[in-house]
């Protein structure tokens, strides 16, 4: 748990940097954050299909900041970004147990197009499973 923690941490000064994303939207109060969302152009995409794409990096939320809407907010946030931007797509992955910002996603008008798995392997662990 401590590892996904500071890779979270690691993607979000990385994204307030500029590293990871055009824009950073942040939930709550500067003493109290609910929790963030991070948005990207995608240009290599736009260029591909002649119009703007944009995609939500990630959307997290705070456990004691849970089921108070702030995914619905940061959402519409993200929205609003993007149509000042002139954005005709905007493509989000959602973890599936994400499901308050699975639902805001869908709130918002967006459509599931596509589910998959991701698996991760932290470098330097070994597994006891059978290969």
């Amino acid at each position: 748990m401590e590892r996904t923690a500071n890779l979270y941490a690691a993607w979000y000064r990385k994204s307030i940097d500029g590293l990871f994303a055009d824009c950073v939207l942040i939930a709550g109060s500067d003493d109290a954050p609910a929790g963030f969302v991070t948005c990207k152009l995608e240009d290599d995409v736009s260029r591909g299909i002649g119009r703007s794409v944009a995609a939500i990096g990630i959307c997290a939320v705070a456990q004691d900041h849970e089921g108070r809407g702030a995914p619905a907010a940061m959402f519409n946030a993200v929205v609003q970004w993007c149509a000042r931007r002139d954005v005709h797509r905007l493509r989000s992955r959602i973890l599936i147990n994400n499901l308050g910002c699975a639902y805001s996603a869908l709130r918002t008008g967006a459509l599931p197009v596509a589910s998959f798995h991701t698996f991760h392997k932290w470098a330097g662990e070994h597994s006891s499973a059978a290969a």
